[in-house]
């Protein structure tokens, strides 16, 4: 039996290791204003003396920024992955409707995005160590 000719083909760098460590560019990309206006949150929180405020202020913010712009990948901008790790403190609160469809929106990006899926889990784990 004879079997035809087939030509091999190489695949490429992408197709070996589908997760790079540069995140594909999205049609959705965050704003310098969005990332300068939740950096400055970040930096208030992260101070020494912050207060209570500023935490629950970062959250609030972030949650409706993350609800505006569904289709942003938080966990692929280096820049918005710090404050998607805070987001992650969204899970320990009381169910309401602006965290189901925080889950929702998170669901739909990490189920279409290996570099934010791959991003997540491994935040996820620094954050659930603190």
């Amino acid at each position: 039996m004879s079997h035809g000719s087939h030509a091999l083909t190489t695949p490429t760098e992408h197709t070996l290791n589908p997760i790079s460590t540069n995140p594909p560019p999205h049609n959705d990309s965050p704003s310098s204003e969005l990332i300068s206006e939740l950096k400055g949150l970040l930096d208030r929180h992260n101070k020494p003396n912050a207060s209570p405020e500023a935490f629950h202020e970062l959250l609030s913010l972030s949650l409706a920024r993350v609800l505006e712009q569904p289709t942003l990948h938080w966990w692929c901008h280096q820049d918005l992955r710090p404050i998607a790790i805070e987001l992650l403190h969204i899970f320990s609160l009381d169910a309401n409707s602006s965290l189901e469809h925080f889950k929702d929106t998170l669901e739909n990006v990490l189920s279409s995005c290996l570099d934010c899926t791959e991003s997540y889990q491994q935040d996820r784990r620094v954050y659930l160590s603190r």
